[in-house]
């Protein structure tokens, strides 16, 4: 069985971590194009095993909100990114049966929120 937090905390997010109930909630390092507020995430376990959410804790649509971009006209941009879209957080499941497998699962769900956070270019 993985050990959620050490897993985490082993990914070098240059992060401050804390949990919550079952949630391992990670502030990063990681900043969207001039915008102060750093990506936040969270990570929790489902009742499958081996199986996690991850969020982004609405990190892309408080950026959206400083660039004047409504979800509802990219819609289709979305949907092609691969990520669902639930009470202004994008999350997505995830399947890691170690850490390397976590590891690479955070950094595309990370990529996925660099290409929404700029999806004003990909209309």
């Amino acid at each position: 069985m993985l050990d959620l937090y050490e897993a985490v905390k082993n990914c070098k997010l240059g992060a401050f971590l804390r949990t919550f109930e079952n949630r391992i909630i990670i502030t990063t390092l990681i900043f969207f194009k001039n915008y102060d507020e750093s990506v936040a995430l969270y990570i929790e376990p489902t009742d499958e095993e081996n199986t996690y959410i991850i969020s982004d804790c609405h990190s892309v649509t408080d950026y959206w909100e400083t660039m004047y971009i409504n979800p509802d006209d990219f819609k289709e941009q979305i949907s092609k990114i691969g990520i669902s879209f639930e009470d202004r957080c994008f999350n997505s499941k995830i399947y890691a049966t170690n850490e390397q497998d976590l590891h690479s699962s955070i950094w595309r769900f990370i990529e996925k929120l660099f290409l929404l956070a700029n999806i004003e270019l990909l209309k």
